[in-house]
């Protein structure tokens, strides 16, 4: 009941402030910034969403990045470049993040485009 009330406010902040792409960003962080105590946070992320909190941030990340690419914005970027950009400590976290999440490599994925998340 309160828990999804909060799932809004969650993806308003998370789009505006777009802190998600600060490679340190932690749930205490949403939980402070968002005034929703860290337990509810912990509970809507994996209940309701099904997920662990650093997937939860890197589905941000990567839509941010496909948003990125498709304006043309990010063209000439490494993949190392890429991981930065979008938030990622790591080139190899961004790859495995992108594999899990659409089964595809990065350049599979934002490259050619095809899929949606």
């Amino acid at each position: 009941p309160f828990i999804h009330g909060y799932k809004e406010r969650i993806h308003h902040y998370l789009l505006e402030s777009q802190r998600f792409l600060e490679p340190d960003f932690m749930l205490a962080d949403l939980s402070r910034d968002t005034d929703i105590p860290k337990h509810h946070l912990q509970l809507l992320i994996h209940k309701v969403e099904g997920k662990k909190f650093s997937e939860f941030i890197n589905d941000y990340r990567i839509r941010y990045m496909k948003d990125q690419v498709g304006k043309g914005v990010m063209q000439y970027k490494t993949l190392e470049g890429l991981a930065t950009e979008s938030g990622f400590s790591s080139k190899a976290s961004f790859i495995r993040s992108v594999k899990k999440l659409t089964g595809k490599t990065p350049r599979e994925y934002f490259i050619q485009g095809k899929t949606e998340i």
